[in-house]
């Protein structure tokens, strides 16, 4: 039996940025000087649902994360050559391999409206940019997340350390 389960919403979060990328159907994650989280919320109660009304027996489900490498990006080599097809993976670097860790949050968050960091794209007869939603620095509007840095690298792979030792973590 094949059951899918689709996310209710999503948002890329960019460290130290004040925008959103709630519509943006991408999640981008980005490493070097600058990195991203991607925020996934899905019904988990659902999947509980289906466990412990039978079901499901346990360890019959797998969850597959489908991750394609879509090619670098150097908005400077766009704005310059005004070429789009130059922009993306002209002889650029990117990962062949990462971890990736899935966590927890421990507070809900808004995805928001915004599609792109650019004020001058329109996007549904909207402006594409927005601050409006879950952001770096807040869950939703006006409230910022309870755990300042919980995505931050450092506290990550300490989350990931105690999880591999058997210990209490995310």
């Amino acid at each position: 039996m094949v059951t899918r389960t689709f996310l209710s919403k999503c948002n890329t979060i960019v460290n130290g940025s004040k925008d959103n990328f709630g519509l943006n159907p991408i999640c981008a994650i980005n490493y070097g000087r600058v990195w991203s989280r991607a925020l996934l919320y899905f019904d988990e109660k659902k999947l509980k649902d289906l466990f412990d009304n039978g079901v499901y027996e346990k360890g019959a489900v797998t969850h597959r994360l489908k991750m394609f490498n879509c090619g670098s990006w150097d908005p400077t080599k766009f704005m310059e050559k005004k070429e789009i097809g130059k922009a993306i993976s002209d002889g650029e670097k990117r990962a062949v391999s990462f971890d990736v860790i899935l966590f927890k949050l421990p507070q809900k968050f808004d995805a928001g409206a915004g599609f792109d960091n650019s004020t001058d794209v329109w996007f549904v007869g909207y402006n594409s940019a927005s601050q409006e939603g879950s952001t770096w620095y807040k869950s939703e509007n006006g409230i910022e997340w309870d755990t300042p840095g919980i995505y931050t690298p450092e506290f990550l792979w300490d989350e990931y350390e105690k999880w591999g030792n058997g210990e209490e973590s995310i």
